[in-house]
Parts: C-alpha cells; sequence; structure tokens
C-alpha cells in the first residue's frame, strides 16, 4: 500500500482528549477517532521531549542517539541520519516539516526537503501559523500535483499544551473543574487544568483544521494519519518522571481501508513501534536499527499485540536524574540510578500545581530506589511492591529483563554517572526551579 504520511504531533498531551475519556472538549479529534484505531495503551520511550522524539522519528530507544537531555539545553541527536524523513526521502517521498519541534536546535538542520517555519511568538499565534502553513501546503499540493506523482511525507508540531498556558476567560478559578490526574482538589490545581482544558480546546481547532483540509483536497482517504505526543502534561507526577501519566501517550492513527477504523486497542505500544509501521504501510524494507515492530498485524485483526514489555528512559531533564523502567501488560518497575532519593523539584515544570505539592511538603518525602507497581491493582502507581515476598518472582524477572536489555544496548548508565555533553547546561538537582542559574559544562 503505497500513502501519503501525516503526522501530526502535540507536545506534552498525553492522554488528555476526549477519545480516552479525560474531562477535556476535543470535538475535532473525536469526529477524526471514528476513522481512526485509538491506542488505549501507547507510551512513549522518554517523558522528557526531546528524548521521545529522538526515538519517535528514528526509532531506537534515546541513549542510542546521543539525546539524553532536551535540545535547548545543549543536547544533540548524534545519528542524525537514522530520521525517518531521509529513510522515506530516499523511497521517493517528498518530506515537508511544520511547526514546532525540540529535536534540533536549528530548524534550518531538519532533515526535510521543505520546512515551513511558525510565525508568532506565543502558543496559540504560533499553532494557527502552522495549521494555516500546513492547510495552503495541501492545498498547493492539490492545485498543481507533483509532476513525478511524489507522494509526500508530512510532520506537523503543535505547542499549544505546553506550559505557558492562554488563561481561561470562564471559570478562571477552576471552581468547576477537576485537577490533573493524581493531583489534590484545591483551587490552584483545579485552576492550572482549567487553563490546560482552555488551551486544548485551541489545539484541537487547529488540528481540525488540517484534518478538514485533508478531506477538502482529496487526500484524506488516501493518506496515513498518525496524531500522537510527546510525553505527558506539564505537571507533577507526570511530564519529566516515569509514570504512566508522564510516558503514556495518545495514538490515533488512519489510513485507508483500515479494517479497525472506529475502533481501540488495548495492545501494548511503544512510540518505537511507529517508524516500522509506516516502512511497512510505505512498502520500504524496515532499517535494521528499528528497535520496533510494525503495528498492521493490529489492524488488520491478525494479532492482538505485538510486544510483551516496552522500556522508557529519563536521565537529563533541567537536572541530572537517572531513571530506567520496564513495563508489561501488568507490572512496571522503575529503578533510580542516583543514590540520593531526594525528590528533583526542577524538573517538574513550574506551576500552580507544582507550588501546591511544594508547600504541602513534598519535596520533603524520599522516594524508592528500586520501585514496583502492580498496574492492575494501583493504576496511580502509589503502592511499591518490591521487596515484598510474594512478588520476588516478579521483582528478580523483570530487573533481569531490564538491566539486560540496558547491557545489550550500551546504556551509558551501566558504567556509572553520566556526565553531561560539553556545552550543554544543567539545574544543579537541589534547586526549586529550572529558571534559576545553570552550569554550563566545557
Amino acid at each position: 500500500m503505497h500513502v501519503n504520511i501525516v503526522i501530526l504531533h502535540a507536545h506534552a498531551l498525553g492522554r488528555y482528549l476526549a477519545n480516552y475519556g479525560r474531562p477535556v472538549e476535543t470535538p475535532q479529534l473525536m469526529k477524526f477517532g471514528q476513522t481512526a484505531t485509538a491506542f488505549r495503551k501507547a507510551f512513549a520511550a522518554a517523558p522528557v521531549r526531546s528524548p521521545s522524539q529522538a526515538a519517535l522519528f528514528c526509532g531506537q530507544m534515546p541513549h542510542l542517539l546521543g539525546m539524553l537531555g532536551p535540545v535547548e539545553r545543549g543536547f544533540a541527536l548524534t545519528h542524525e541520519k537514522s530520521h525517518i524523513a531521509h529513510v522515506l526521502g530516499a523511497a521517493g517521498y517528498e518530506s515537508v516539516h511544520a511547526g514546532v519541534q525540540h529535536l534540533f536546535a536549528d530548524d534550518a538542520a531538519l532533515p526535510f526537503e521543505r520546512v515551513l517555519a511558525p510565525q508568532g511568538a506565543d502558543g496559540l499565534e504560533r499553532d494557527l501559523s502552522t495549521a494555516q502553513q500546513v492547510c495552503a501546503f495541501l492545498r498547493e499540493r492539490a492545485a498543481t500535483p507533483s509532476p513525478d506523482k511524489k507522494l509526500f511525507f508530512l510532520v506537523c508540531g503543535f505547542s499549544l499544551a505546553m506550559r505557558p498556558f492562554i488563561k481561561a476567560a470562564e471559570d478562571a478559578e477552576g471552581l468547576f473543574s477537576a485537577p490533573a490526574c493524581g493531583l489534590p482538589d484545591t483551587p490552584q490545581t483545579r485552576g492550572d487544568f482549567s487553563d490546560y482544558r482552555h488551551n486544548i480546546s485551541f489545539l484541537d481547532n487547529c488540528v481540525g483544521e488540517v484534518l478538514q483540509t485533508l478531506e477538502q483536497t482529496g487526500r484524506f482517504e488516501d493518506t496515513l494519519i498518525v496524531f500522537t505526543t510527546d510525553c505527558g502534561g506539564p505537571f507533577p507526577m507526570a511530564m519529566g518522571q516515569l509514570t504512566d501519566e508522564g510516558i503514556g501517550v495518545s495514538l490515533l492513527v488512519h489510513y485507508p481501508g483500515n479494517p479497525s477504523a472506529g475502533k481501540v486497542s488495548d495492545a501494548l505500544v511503544s512510540q518505537l513501534d511507529i517508524f516500522p509501521t509506516l516502512c511497512d504501510f510505505a512498502g520500504i524494507e524496515p532499517p535494521q536499527w528499528l528497535a520496533g515492530h510494525s503495528l498492521r498485524p493490529i489492524f488488520e485483526r491478525k494479532r492482538s499485540s505485538v510486544r510483551e514489555e516496552l522500556m522508557a528512559q529519563s536521565t537529563y531533564f533541567a537536572a541530572y536524574e537517572p531513571m530506567r523502567c520496564i513495563r508489561t501488560t501488568r507490572y512496571k518497575l522503575v529503578k533510580r540510578y542516583d543514590p540520593d532519593s531526594r525528590p528533583v523539584a526542577v524538573n517538574i515544570p513550574d506551576s500552580p500545581s507544582k507550588d501546591a505539592l511544594y508547600e504541602a511538603g513534598w519535596g520533603l518525602r524520599d522516594r524508592p530506589q528500586i520501585a514496583l507497581y502492580d498496574l492492575t491493582l494501583d493504576p496511580l502507581e502509589q503502592s511499591n511492591l518490591y521487596d515484598i515476598d510474594s512478588m520476588w518472582s516478579v521483582q528478580v524477572d523483570l530487573l533481569a529483563r531490564m538491566e539486560g536489555f540496558l547491557r545489550e544496548t550500551l546504556d551509558p548508565l551501566m558504567k556509572g554517572f553520566v556526565p553531561p555533553p560539553k556545552g550543554t547546561r544543567v539545574n544543579h538537582r537541589s534547586q526549586r526551579s529550572a529558571s534559576e542559574p545553570t552550569c554550563a559544562y566545557e
């Protein structure tokens, strides 16, 4: 099947869509969901933007790509040629990028034939500009088709779910809002989530414009469309953390003739599986370095799943906080590789929700070096079962599988402390905010 490919990528969204039963209004994406397959258990390889995007677009774990922290802090992709734009470009696709991205320090370095740089200083202006540019490209493509009938590969990045939020004009105090998942119900957390919901409604409109233009230009039925995000929402216990709220992502996939259109899948999925899936539908031999599996058998109902486990990792965000995890359908094991057990507040985005937890003494609570969670009985990951006698076989098995994977993939953590590359800027773990002075490594 030879199809156009579109990836709509909304940063820091997690699963905060009506498609996942969350208390947000996303009518455009709900409409899209009627023709797409929604994956309920899709996960990023990292809860931090740049490492997550590296895994998504290059098909390998972040540590194999040199992307151990945010690009805006000086971390860089060391294997740029593994980007999917190179692979699809070599196969004859016209590659186009629009909107924001967190994989290259300069948009000029993006490995796409065309780069549509967003205009505007804030999230709303940027995303409106991005949607308009993408719609203009699609109309241009419809009016003057490629003379050599090239298919197109389009990546579109939206930023409206990132902070700072546009304040909601109504319900500004969050009187009738719930807080983000896992947070206490206070005026601070309610108001914070109310503003987040407000931003997501704008995001939904921008995505809807692109989807409507695909329909109007006749491209909806010959295009594979992926809607996803890079990590959880910008809240405590989510972005930057290896909780399901931190690595759980939305993933909606539409393609022509999909027998699972309008259905949901409970298969365990890693974003590493997206690259090989696109190769499969594009009729391209998948590169040998890919770590994921094509999801096509799930769409075609030949298999209920393509993996039994997945790995996720975090090394740097604002500060050094090395963590690795393995997740199966029922259990998750998380290991921290820093002997300091105190919470790293600087790695949680500044927000009223963060202030509410900090004021209640969250920063004084030690965390376990190794934690094991039964996600069926404890979906919020509150009860650590590590060292519980009845769970001994599970913890030994998961720890052996995870650390075996880390050794096989040459994870630098296996040698101890991972120093930041030269030129990067990091905060000290004792600081409260990422806006405080940083240290530069030379």
